[in-house]
């Protein structure tokens, strides 16, 4: 069956083949603000995705025939304190932005051209934003909603009633 675990797969498939990051990760923001050293930039998708049944079946059935999963994903960089002494934020976001751009374009390329049942029917850019401090950088990110199309091949299961 379709499911999270496969689509998080071609996102870290694809970002493993991209050689501007350095990791793709499913986890949550509290787990990554909190850690001392990274190795940047990197993807983190959040792990508490959104999730939807659509299309159902007006037969006998009524069972649904897709699924959808809106995906909250962050591109985190440093921008050290000696950096931003040189490189105004505006160049550090372009910077950024291009990286995601070719990262979201690619995830969607591998998408149409594999073999997979996926789809990605929807993007927001939800912007850019400094998220922890550290010592000497500043932790940045900037996210991108997605939604990602999955067919669902449900069961009836058994009622006894």
């Amino acid at each position: 069956m379709a499911g999270i675990k496969d689509i998080i797969t071609i996102f870290k498939t694809v970002g493993a083949a991209f050689d501007q990051l350095n990791d793709v990760r499913y986890d949550k923001a509290y787990n990554i603000n909190g850690a001392a050293t990274q190795q940047t930039p990197f993807i983190m998708i959040d792990s508490m995705p959104d999730f939807n049944t659509v299309d159902v079946n007006a037969g006998a059935d009524y069972k649904a025939t897709k699924k959808q999963y809106k995906l909250k994903i962050f591109l985190y960089d440093d921008y050290y304190i000696a950096e931003q002494k040189v490189k105004p934020l505006e160049e550090k976001q372009q910077e950024m932005q291009i990286i995601f751009e070719q990262y979201l374009g690619e995830v969607q390329r591998y998408l149409l051209d594999s073999s997979t049942p996926y789809s990605m029917v929807g993007t927001s850019n939800d912007g850019f934003f400094g998220v922890k401090d550290y010592s000497n950088k500043t932790f940045v990110q900037m996210s991108q909603s997605i939604t990602i199309n999955a067919p669902l091949s449900c069961a009836t299961g058994t009622f006894n009633y």
